[in-house]
């Protein structure tokens, strides 16, 4: 009887393992942006008797953009998101000494100081470069923070200071209006008037109450700038009270230097638009913090309590919805944003 003696047959190439391929490692730890990626040949199968295997060619998937963008956006992405939280941690400085810094080289130490801190990111092990480019983006945001602090201030000026004249007055309203901000920005024997409660008659002379840097306006626009603003600076604040105290004392002393300024827009008639810098503010913003550091131990108390208070406020501000924050402030006198 015949055998029945089969065909030959075509052996199935082997699957390429991971072992070929080779170790894969993580996008953000590859120096280079692109790869060619190269296949190990794979061991050639036992060759049959009857016919040799026939070896079809495996399709390798060339780098395209699909596998591109698979590695570019991952390197950078890191940069990005430390350019991002920079512009967020450059925002802490307003709470301290540096609150000031105007000059090209002092705004860029902030800017090179922000990005050290925000490239602390857990699980990134690479360093990260920033353009130029990036890098004055970090800095315009420093910017906009004391044009946000104009514009809160400008808003609510007139309701934190009578400068206008009260019925019966016989003083014209510019001629008032001037006389009043003259006497609290321009005495020379005190500086910081404005930065004090007062009272004015109806000729628009003042008198200073006795206190220490007390003004409403400086208060409300205070809690208002740290808490109830968009720029979030209470997250930086201080774990321990004696460090936010010295914070809100630099936070008061920036809200100073503006309130001067604007009170300044405000002396001629018409009124004008100073334009706003750190460096033309330093000085209100140096006279300021030394006038607090000169204070007298029972001073010192007297103004830790109201700071205290201001702490508290504002995170009774800040546990409120946006709606009742923004109405306490305005129950209290000051129009916010």
């Amino acid at each position: 009887m015949p055998y029945f003696i089969p065909g030959p047959r075509a052996v199935p190439p082997p699957e390429p393992t991971m072992a070929a391929l080779g170790p894969v490692q993580p996008a953000v730890t590859v120096p280079h942006t692109t790869h060619t990626a190269h296949l190990a040949p794979a061991p050639p199968p036992e060759p049959m008797a009857m016919q040799p295997a026939i070896m079809p060619v495996m399709p390798v998937e060339p780098v395209t953009s699909q596998s591109t963008s698979n590695t570019v956006p991952a390197a950078m992405q890191p940069a990005d998101q430390i350019v991002e939280r920079a512009k967020r941690r450059i925002v802490r400085f307003i709470l301290t000494a540096n609150a000031m810094a105007g000059t090209d080289d002092t705004g860029a130490a902030l800017v090179s100081v922000a990005i050290s801190e925000a490239a602390s990111i857990p699980g990134l092990n690479a360093t990260i470069k920033t353009t130029s480019s990036q890098r004055q983006q970090i800095m315009v945001a420093w910017n906009n923070i004391f044009r946000k602090l104009l514009a809160i201030v400008r808003s609510c000026l007139a309701l934190g200071y009578n400068l206008y004249p009260p019925v019966g007055s016989n003083v014209a309203p510019d001629q008032f209006r001037g006389r009043v901000i003259a006497a609290l920005i321009n005495d020379s024997a005190n500086p910081l008037a404005f930065m004090h409660r007062f009272t004015v008659d109806i000729d628009g002379n003042i008198v200073l109450l006795d206190g220490i840097l007390d003004n409403p306006l400086i208060f409300h626009v205070t809690v208002h700038f740290i808490w109830c603003s968009d720029l979030g600076i209470y997250e930086f604040l201080a774990a321990m009270t004696s460090d936010r105290l010295q914070q809100v004392n630099y936070a008061i002393s920036a809200v100073g230097s503006v309130v001067k300024l604007v009170l300044r827009e405000q002396l001629p008639h018409p009124p004008v638009v100073i334009p706003f810098t750190q460096l033309e503010g330093k000085d209100t913003f140096n006279d300021i913090v030394r006038y607090i550091d000169g204070l007298d131990d029972v001073q010192k108390l007297i103004f830790d309590h109201s700071k205290s208070h201001m702490l508290n406020v504002g995170d009774s501000q800040l546990r409120s919805t946006n709606v009742l924050a923004r109405l306490d402030m305005m129950m209290t006198g000051v129009m916010v944003l």
